[in-house]
């Protein structure tokens, strides 16, 4: 793994867990699970069209990110591109 991999890799963590603490955070208020998955999930299009422009692409941007993802190889700005 390059060391640009590594970094991407470390900041995708970063970002991780800083989601995962906002999604405790609403669970604390009383939001379900399921919801704050679904909201996660929207947020993901959300991200990913601030990247690529038009919704339909950042469906397919966010489908690939999970096709990675469930290869199980590391997903980094390198294997997105």
């Amino acid at each position: 793994m390059t060391s640009s991999e590594t970094a991407s890799i470390d900041k995708i963590e970063r970002c991780r867990r800083v989601n995962r603490l906002a999604a405790a955070k609403y669970a604390e208020q009383g939001v379900a699970p399921d919801d704050i998955a679904i909201a996660a999930a929207y947020s993901a299009v959300d991200l990913a069209q601030h990247n690529v422009g038009d919704p339909a692409a950042a469906i397919d941007w966010v489908r690939r990110a999970l096709d990675v993802m469930e290869a199980g190889l590391p997903l980094t700005v390198e294997t997105m591109q």
